[in-house]
């Protein structure tokens, strides 16, 4: 487990030393990766200008940065403030599941950008997407943990009440975790019919072209699960199976339920579903992105991903041990989700395999796709 890679103090500027085993460090750090981050973007972004002879993605991702550098400046002015840090402060932390989080839409983006470019589509459609879907999906995850785990989020002190102020923050504060998978997986699907909108192009064939990427994100992913300590698995004799340690996610959520003793140095060996989970999303991201050249129709990759991720999911879903059921059915709500997934990759592939579908795989956006954002004119996405 590593929950916590570092802590940044914003009122300190050259801070670097270790508090508790935990590196602090001040602002420079971030602003230092900000700064080289911003400049590679923009030096790809240029070179992929100067090969098509336009300006698009210079000035994409240029807006993008200098937007995200002006919203991160505003939400961290308060803490300039004299008096606004409480005492004991002891920075802002980063933690290990949402750098991979970040990780994973990075390597997802980029690899996406490439099979984009060979379908035809414009380069600004993909940062608008990865933007779009990293902000929906966050907020979708968020959104779905609330729901499920409200009454643990919003519990109030004993003899009052939470006031509005507390719960605003309770609802936000993802510093104790807090969030769940299938709805980030809802959040991003809106941001891609959004954009799929704005920019006038095919869902299917962009759908195609962000299905790999969004595997290799997922494992990513899994991998911030293992370093938090939540999505863990059953008891497990094998000799991989992992112990993690006392006052983690996992051992507190052992001790709650009865299964494990207060006194324990440490949990009893686990699958390592994380792991598990990691893995099955590398190969699907290698099988999708293999079949993405050599698919018939648009939609087929989706088609494929919606047929082989639900029944593996519903598999390593045996073999989790940290979601209690659904509704009395037998099922995890994931294992319940994976049936529908399921049903909706066997509808799609009858309808790609007898139904009016696109044809000819990135050509067939040239008439179904034809222009760009309202006002910014053609799109370029003719295979």
């Amino acid at each position: 487990m590593l929950p916590i890679l570092l802590r940044i103090r914003p009122d300190e500027w050259f801070a670097a030393r270790l508090e508790d085993g935990v590196p602090v460090v001040g602002v420079w750090l971030p602003c230092l990766l900000w700064a080289v981050y911003a400049a590679i973007s923009l030096r790809l972004a240029r070179i992929a200008d100067e090969a098509r002879g336009d300006g698009e993605a210079t000035e994409v991702a240029a807006q993008r940065w200098v937007g995200l550098g002006g919203l991160a400046a505003l939400l961290s002015l308060p803490l300039w403030i004299g008096g606004v840090l409480p005492d004991g402060f002891a920075g802002v932390p980063v933690f290990g599941y949402g750098v991979m989080i970040f990780c994973g839409f990075v390597a997802g983006g980029w690899t996406g950008l490439r099979r984009a470019r060979r379908a035809g589509l414009p380069d600004g459609l993909v940062y608008d997407l990865t933007f779009w879907a990293f902000a929906a999906g966050i907020g979708g995850a968020r959104l779905n943990y609330l729901m499920r785990f409200h009454e643990r989020v919003f519990a109030a002190p004993e003899g009052r009440s939470l006031s509005l102020a507390e719960a605003a923050f309770r609802a936000v504060n993802l510093t104790d975790g807090g969030l769940v998978l299938l709805g980030g997986v809802v959040g991003a699907a809106i941001a891609f019919i959004f954009v799929c909108h704005r920019w006038r192009v095919s869902p299917l064939l962009v759908a195609d072209v962000a299905i790999p990427s969004a595997f290799l994100g997922l494992a990513f992913g899994r991998i911030g699960c293992l370093m938090y300590g939540c999505c863990w698995g059953d008891r497990c004799e094998l000799p991989w199976a992992i112990h993690f340690p006392e006052g983690g996610v996992t051992y507190e959520a052992l001790v709650g339920r009865g299964f494990l003793s207060p006194d324990a140095p440490r949990t009893y060996g686990l699958h390592p579903t994380q792991l598990y989970s990691s893995f099955n999303a590398l190969v699907l991201a290698a099988l999708t992105a293999a079949y993405f050249p050599r698919r018939p129709r648009n939609g087929a990759v989706l088609a494929l991903a919606l047929l082989t991720y639900p029944p593996a999911r519903a598999t390593l879903e045996a073999l989790r041990g940290d979601d209690t059921g659904f509704l009395d059915t037998g099922l995890t709500h994931a294992q319940t989700v994976a049936i529908v997934l399921f049903g909706l990759g066997l509808l799609l592939t009858a309808w790609l395999t007898w139904g009016p579908g696109e044809q000819d795989g990135s050509s067939a956006a040239d008439g179904a796709a034809g222009t760009g954002p309202a006002g910014t004119g053609p799109a370029r996405v003719a295979g």
